[in-house]
């Protein structure tokens, strides 16, 4: 596996002083007379300064998202150190030195919001963005304000507003290698000049993944097509109503390239599946925020959200081209198949709370939150086994409920002095109900051959017919969770904090996908994080620059950690299920600093260091030498000491910005950004995967003035670095794999993007 070299690291040093020279040449030679732009958020669900705020926030602003050929989510993770994403078929966020399982049967780690609203599932949030305000990536347990606690962080995903006063909007194009092909526009138009206005935003996306199967001779693409309508009514100054309804569609083919196997290697982008895996969504996000002020203190806000979503996922479950000979019922003649979809039906939130700011001594906010959501979960896998041919159906039928009562206050002993505490009670209740039927393909039985639950199928060990243990289906959990902050301005420029914070992770029935889940990982406990931050925040040089620093340490009680793919007696594996190590514990630092070099030169560099280990994990399921027998159905390993998974020690991200007069009424541009980081523990094999660093490249034209027009030719991942980014299957962690490849072992890996250049223009109105 190829590995970052600092030959790499030099060559981009090189290249930012490229950008530096051109800075300091006779054009623009002068000492910076502007100050840096303040960066406004809402992480404490008011607007104030990110300087002001005592929590680790990295901000993205909607222009900054395009200027850097933003085109998905994942994007805003090559501008934001300790951040990542997984976006293949097992999407993942990667946050505060460890992952959040959001295709789990548990709520997620980090939580995305769109416009107050929680989202769901947030595979669909990983589709193409468009029509952006602003990105608010906020590290740390959440606890308090948020509809649901997130024990690494939130999200925040903010979208435009229509103009009340004017016609406004934009349209973009965008072209690139791999037939990418990115369309978007949004017009806004005022019905009532300052009072009523609405406006419409849509995207079409669609592009080649790069990886293509030496089987079909198929590429694998992605396309996202999406339209969002908002109205903003605001009949007079102390009544706000917005009303947003978004409906997107996405498919793609998130396909495992091979490694070693048939002599491909990861950066070949070779599949050897029969067919692609395929998955496809369709998402409706309504969303309705109304806010009223009483006086000039207090205020009330409720945030309606709706939701109804539909998902599927099409894939060939071994990798292979499989051929398995002499079945009479040859269904799986083309290899393992999976068939799995999510029906979200709907969901609902409701999040009201009466807010009183700008007191002399106390600020404060009590709310009250509602969620109701049910989802289906059909599954259908037919597998081949040790001679025997198995078909097996299930449906996953969750239903959840969640009251939350919070309050927030910021009490102002000096002016120097504020202490902030939150508290939050839950209440969470969740039905869960697994009815599968199972029965043999092998012999002369027919497609629809009648169900056998609660037997053996050959080799094949059977769940009852229930799927999930009665004693399980019913979870009730009241969580208590929190913040406690000290901040202390030591002038107007220094500002430090403290914060104890306390985050939860409710608990779950596993789902038992293929029908062979252990006894002893039927339910998940829930899990809870206790964090002590320290932070700094201020500015010098004439607020030219300005600089973050926090330091935290956060252990966690029965850690919730995914497996993959895990060998079970009958010969069969289990996959995709959720068990708890006793207590993980990280450590870690965060630093940015940004600074206004000189009036056309923008530097930006940031760090993460993470300390992330099991402190307590003796049960870890893993593929042992143990015979695997009825009252001994898995082989354990100790983790206890071990890093975390996908966890890289160290992140950092430099960009620079820099442009000066090209012709009258246009300016230069170029823009570089690296994204690098150290290698990272494999979740599946506990194999080192290694550390690398992109270079992304900028340049072009645009408006002086206003920046009506800009004209921007990109370069990403510019010297095409490649790593394996994660391992989904392995012949040594998977035998019954090494029996259908004829070439021997091989590995299904996901992969970080290939080089791709491409250019986009858009125009403002």
């Amino acid at each position: 596996m190829r590995t970052f070299k600092r030959n790499h690291l030099r060559t981009w040093i090189a290249m930012c002083s490229y950008g530096a020279t051109m800075a300091l040449s006779p054009f623009a030679a002068q000492a910076a007379t502007g100050v840096l732009e303040q960066v406004i958020v809402e992480a404490q669900k008011k607007s104030e300064n990110v300087q002001d705020t005592p929590i680790a926030i990295s901000a993205i602003s909607g222009s900054q998202f395009q200027q850097t050929a933003g085109f998905n989510l994942a994007d805003i993770a090559r501008n934001t150190a300790g951040l990542s994403f997984d976006t293949g078929v097992q999407v993942d966020i990667h946050l505060r030195g460890t992952s959040t399982v959001a295709n789990g049967p548990v709520s997620p780690r980090t939580n995305l919001y769109v416009d107050g609203a929680l989202i769901d599932q947030p595979r669909a949030t990983f589709a193409a963005q468009y029509d952006i305000a602003a990105f608010e990536i906020l590290k740390g347990p959440q606890g308090t304000l948020y509809g649901k606690s997130s024990p690494t962080g939130t999200i925040n995903i903010r979208t435009q507003n229509p103009s009340l006063n004017k016609v406004d909007g934009y349209v973009s194009g965008s072209a690139g290698q791999r037939d990418l092909a990115n369309t978007q526009f949004a017009v806004g138009l005022p019905i009532i000049e300052d009072e009523l206005a609405v406006r419409l935003a849509a995207v079409y996306d669609t592009s080649k993944t790069g990886v293509e199967s030496v089987t079909s001779g198929v590429d694998a693409t992605n396309r996202t097509s999406a339209m969002r309508f908002t109205t903003l009514w605001q009949p007079n100054n102390d009544f706000t109503a917005r009303a947003s309804y978004t409906y997107t569609e996405n498919a793609t083919d998130p396909i495992y390239v091979i490694n070693h196997g048939q002599g491909l290697r990861y950066y070949q982008d070779k599949a050897t599946t029969n067919y692609k895996d395929h998955d496809y969504f369709r998402d409706q996000l309504t969303v309705v925020e109304l806010t009223y002020n009483i006086n000039d203190h207090l205020s009330v806000t409720s945030v309606t959200g709706y939701e109804v979503q539909h998902f599927t996922d099409h894939q060939d479950s071994d990798g292979t081209a499989s051929d398995y000979p002499n079945l009479p019922y040859n269904n799986l003649r083309d290899g393992n198949k999976q068939n799995v979809g999510i029906e979200i039906q709907p969901s609902y939130q409701e999040d009201l709370r009466l807010a009183s700011e700008d007191n002399d001594f106390w600020d404060w906010q009590v709310g009250g939150y509602y969620k109701n959501s049910t989802s289906n979960t059909p599954l259908n896998i037919k597998t081949y086994n040790t001679g025997v041919a198995v078909s097996l159906e299930s449906n996953l039928i969750l239903k959840q409920e969640e009251y939350a009562a919070y309050t927030h206050n910021t009490f102002k002993f000096t002016d120097e002095f504020n202490l902030i505490v939150g508290l939050r009670a839950q209440r969470f209740r969740a039905n869960s109900t697994q009815p599968t039927n199972a029965c043999s393909m092998d012999g002369n039985a027919p497609a629809d051959c009648p169900t056998n639950p609660g037997n053996f199928v050959g080799s094949f060990p059977l769940i009852s017919a229930q799927g999930i243990p009665s004693k399980y289906q019913f979870d009730y959990e009241q969580p208590i969770t929190g913040t406690i902050k000290a901040q202390y301005f030591f002038n107007v420029d220094l500002a430090g904090y403290i914060s104890v914070d306390r985050a939860y992770r409710t608990g779950t029935a596993n789902l038992n996908l293929q029908g062979n889940l252990p006894s002893d990982f039927a339910f998940t406990k829930p899990e809870s994080a206790n964090s002590l931050e320290a932070g700094l925040k201020g500015s010098f040089w004439d607020q030219r620059a300005s600089f973050t620093l926090s330091v935290f340490d956060q252990v966690y009680k029965n850690f919730q950690q995914d497996i993959q793919t895990v060998p079970v007696v009958g010969g069969q594996n289990a996959n995709n299920f959720i068990v708890n190590a006793k207590e993980a514990e990280i450590r870690g630092v965060e630093g940015e600093v940004r600074a206004l070099v000189l009036d056309g030169w923008q530097l930006a560099v940031s760090m993460t260091y993470n300390d992330a280990k099991f402190n307590d994990f003796k049960n870890n399921p893993c593929a042992g030498s143990t015979q695997l027998t009825p009252d001994h159905a898995y082989n354990s390993c100790d983790l206890s000491g071990e890093d975390l998974p996908a966890a890289p020690r160290w992140t950092g991200v430099v960009s620079s910005n820099y442009s000066l007069p090209a012709f009258d009424g246009a300016d230069w541009y170029f823009n570089t950004l690296l994204n690098a980081k150290s290698d990272q523990v494999d979740k599946l094999t506990r194999s080192t995967l290694g550390g690398y660093a992109t270079m992304d490249f900028f340049t072009g034209l645009r408006a002086s003035e206003n920046g009506t027009w800009d004209i921007n030719l990109w370069l990403k991942n510019a010297f095409d670095r490649r790593v394996v980014t994660s391992i989904h299957n392995a012949t040594e962690q998977n035998p019954a794999l090494l029996a259908t490849s004829p070439t021997g072992g091989f590995e299904m890996v996901n992969t970080n993007a290939p080089r791709q250049a491409g250019i986009t223009g858009t125009y403002r109105f």
